[in-house]
């Protein structure tokens, strides 16, 4: 096996190649010549702004100038993801999906070479063959006690190679109005009023008689088009009218939902029974050709966000009416959790249309204005950066209380403070820290019941880009980076600080013995100087000669 140290350069090779050129930052890096500066991405929310302002001055006493470059959530996800063009620093806020409780979709979607690509995760060009190796192991061991020792064994590599930083797991806080809302449920990653897991949505009920209910936040959606996202709000809200097959329930155990039932034969092969009686909201029943045609649409167009599904599914048999069975390419572990908890029955009437309109280079281009699925909520109207209206279907087994429900975009966190006080919203379906919380102090019918996360808020390098590309940079940029000064600053002490391994302490799948990189500049400084850099008279740093 290959050392380390080659190992990662030829993966360094790899990532350059898959950006397709020499860049003008790779031609610059020269014996001696000055480092930097450095461009470091972030969204334009109120979090990420204070984030950026207090990690700038630490990070340039390193010797380098950082520039920060503020875009919206869309434009940013589109650039540093969707055209795979990140610039050397990216500052992530991850949602707690439930298809992320899994260790997989952190280890893999983030760090395996496969995901170098336009739509996929690994946009900081991470290609280790070990890991690689690593990963794939994980995947496919199905002994639990076995895949605990070798997800530990992957975060072991990863903090070691330091492809990024975790910041901090922020414990979310999202407020509803107690008095117009009974039965609101705060589960992990989630919340109360998030869209995630939404079980306040299903099981809670309004007061004082009111049919319709009203959710804010701050960011719109992108799409309809259950195909095209990966973004975890948009997907999770498309998730209300295309039902997974497999939920999490309030305790994060994993329960049929649109499946009836799962059936493991083999490692390689499971059963899966829909359930009896579902029709799409145009009246059409559902059946298991649906959802068999569901797994060979995904892979016959291979969607960046299904990923997943191309590396893992292969044939799909039909077995009856309500039956598929579904052939595996290879054992994969979170089978159930991250396959049959994110994949959804789309109508084979409607899609099958959709891929034969000429002009369409992908199904996953079509707008899909008038969703037609078969879940709890149907979809009446999406009004761009105002609101989508759902209404609750009564036909759904575990039909939502809830009448009516709106979900509002505002932009602005004090706006949304001023609605959910005048009663002109009923939930905030946004992360509050604990010093906006006071603000909602004096109105005793505001709660907001806090629950932990297992996602994080990261910053990736671009190890295809100097300076990251050299490990020594990655972990002194780590040592420069107050952790506990952003939770207490920007979180008020609401949340639980990372260690670079990506696997939130809060799961059991976490290793705890690697410690979160203690906040030290001058030990930083000098783990450079050992690296060979240096820093001229104006206190600039250079590369080694």
């Amino acid at each position: 096996m290959l050392g380390r140290r080659p190992t990662l350069k030829i993966g360094l090779l790899i990532a350059a190649l898959a950006l397709g050129a020499t860049t003008k930052a790779q031609e610059e890096r020269k014996p001696g010549a000055l480092v930097g500066p450095v461009t470091f991405m972030i969204a334009d929310w109120p979090e990420m702004i204070e984030m950026a302002r207090i990690l700038k001055p630490n990070w340039e006493k390193l010797g380098m100038t950082v520039n920060v470059q503020q875009a919206t959530l869309n434009s940013m996800m589109a650039q540093v993801a969707g055209e795979h063009r990140a610039p050397q620093l990216a500052a992530f806020g991850w949602g707690g999906g439930p298809d992320r409780i899994d260790p997989d979709f952190f280890l893999t979607e983030f760090f395996h070479s496969k995901r170098v690509a336009k739509g996929g995760y690994n946009v900081g060009n991470y290609v280790n063959p070990d890991y690689d190796k690593l990963d794939d192991a994980q995947r496919a061991e199905m002994d639990d006690a076995k895949r605990h020792q070798l997800v530990k064994q992957a975060q072991q590599m990863l903090y070691r190679d330091r492809p990024g930083m975790v910041l901090y797991y922020i414990d979310y806080l999202t407020p509803y109005r107690a008095d117009r809302i009974d039965g609101a449920v705060s589960v992990m990653g989630n919340g109360a009023a998030l869209s995630y897991i939404p079980w306040t949505y299903l099981d809670g009920k309004t007061k004082q008689g009111r049919p319709i209910v009203k959710a804010l936040t701050q960011y719109d959606i992108s799409t309809l088009n259950p195909f095209a996202t990966g973004e975890v709000t948009n997907g999770a809200l498309l998730r209300w009218v295309y039902a997974p097959l497999v939920m999490r329930d309030k305790n994060l155990g994993l329960i049929p939902w649109a499946a009836e039932s799962w059936k493991v034969l083999d490692p390689q092969t499971a059963e899966v029974t829909i359930r009896a009686g579902m029709k799409f909201s145009d009246g059409v029943p559902v059946t298991a050709k649906d959802l068999k045609f569901t797994f060979d649409f995904i892979n016959q167009w291979k969607f960046p966000s299904y990923a997943r599904f191309t590396d893992n599914v292969g044939d799909v048999d039909l077995v009856n009416d309500r039956t598929v069975r579904i052939h595996l390419k290879r054992p994969f572990a979170p089978f159930v959790a991250n396959i049959l908890g994110y994949a959804f029955i789309a109508p084979q009437h409607i899609w099958e249309k959709v891929a034969a309109q000429p002009g369409l280079k992908s199904p996953a281009d079509w707008p899909n204005d008038q969703p037609v699925g078969s879940g709890p909520f149907k979809l009446v109207e999406w009004k761009k950066s105002e609101y989508i209206h759902f209404t609750g279907n009564k036909e759904w087994f575990h039909a939502p209380n809830f009448a009516e429900v709106y979900w509002l975009i505002v932009p602005s966190i004090d706006s949304e403070l001023g609605m959910l006080e005048s009663g002109a919203a009923d939930l905030m379906a946004w992360n509050l820290t604990p010093s906006q919380l006071q603000r909602l102090k004096p109105h005793g019918d505001i709660a907001a019941p806090p629950a932990p996360s297992h996602a994080p808020r990261e910053i990736r390098f671009n190890i295809a880009l100097p300076p990251f590309d050299d490990v020594n940079v990655r972990k002194a940029f780590s040592m420069a980076t107050d952790r506990k000064q952003l939770v207490n600053t920007l979180l008020d002490g609401a949340a639980t600080v990372g260690n670079d391994a990506y696997i939130s302490p809060k799961l059991d799948w976490a290793d705890t013995s690697l410690k979160t990189p203690e906040f030290n500049i001058e030990a930083a400084r000098k783990m450079l100087q050992a690296a060979g850099y240096t820093w001229d008279s104006d206190g600039r740093l250079h590369y080694p000669k």
